[in-house]
């Protein structure tokens, strides 16, 4: 009888507790997304995760409805090492300062062997950006230069704007840190061209994140991961044109083990394809 008042009693906190932490998430959405964004839930989210054996977030964005869904919103809000998705901003920033010519320059190889065949040979901007060498695009930072950086990270108002760290790796293991929410805006912005930089580098960015494509829609996306701190933490962040109208997407999650590196898109396409963006599988 006691243990059934407590519960009572306990229920009206619980539910004053998430409408608290609801109300975080809509200041958080709005704040980054602007005015009027509305926040939901997305069937099948929650449990796409744990078929997987994944702790993450996916947030899925339609700009034209202003209408944020997804689960685990409150991981949504931390910010964590972009890894990799770095080589979206930075390629921008690469083009925007001159620091590479177009996405066909190539650099040659400086010979050392690294863990993945596919980046152990010449690369332009987009075979870089297709097999995300990592070589690659840490020379890219050293040609840019550190104030020129600072800057750029400023004006696109990249995730928390702190490049402290080495030049060539403050993203992968520096004081550079993005949440989910965040690379929702940042993606926003860069599909539909408004970004405070040309068109043409935004245009040839958009062109090299085209990963998959069929009649009438386009998935434009990039991987990442970060192998510090523990756990290492993986994305998969990018958008999908269907129909000429598009939906922005955010994952991330603890990566434990190497085996959980394909679920990141396995479970960001199985939930896109539940919203019919994506063919099923």
């Amino acid at each position: 009888m006691r243990l059934r008042f407590l519960c009572l009693l306990l229920i009206p906190v619980a539910v004053a507790i998430a409408a608290a932490a609801q109300r975080g998430i809509e200041e958080v959405a709005i704040a980054e997304l602007g005015p009027g964004t509305t926040v939901e839930g997305l069937a099948g989210c929650e449990q796409a995760f744990r078929e997987a054996g994944l702790v993450g977030t996916f947030v899925l964005y339609e700009p034209g409805a202003k209408r944020l869904r997804g689960c685990h919103l409150e991981r949504a809000m931390d910010g964590y090492l972009p890894a990799s998705t770095f080589k979206i901003p930075n390629a921008l920033i690469g083009l925007e300062t001159g620091a590479v010519r177009d996405e066909h320059e190539a650099v040659a190889w400086d010979g050392v062997e690294r863990r993945v065949a596919s980046w152990n040979r010449d690369h332009d901007l987009a075979s870089a950006m297709r097999d995300s060498a990592v070589w690659y695009y840490q020379a890219m930072p050293r040609r840019i230069g550190e104030p020129r950086m600072r800057h750029w990270i400023g004006v696109l108002e990249y995730g928390n704007g702190d490049i402290g760290g080495r030049i060539d790796a403050f993203w992968l293991d520096g004081r550079m840190r993005i949440s989910a929410l965040q690379q929702l805006a940042f993606l926003t912005r860069l599909r539909d061209g408004s970004l405070p930089m040309s068109a043409r580098s935004q245009r040839i960015v958009r062109e090299l994140l085209v990963r998959d494509q069929g009649e009438g829609w386009a998935l434009h996306a990039k991987t990442g991961w970060a192998d510090a701190p523990d756990p290492d933490t993986g994305w998969f962040v990018g958008w999908v044109e269907r129909d000429g109208k598009a939906q922005v997407f955010a994952l991330n999650a603890d990566l434990a083990q190497a085996g959980d590196g394909p679920k990141r898109e396995q479970v960001a396409r199985r939930l896109l394809a539940g919203e019919g963006l994506l063919p099923k599988s």
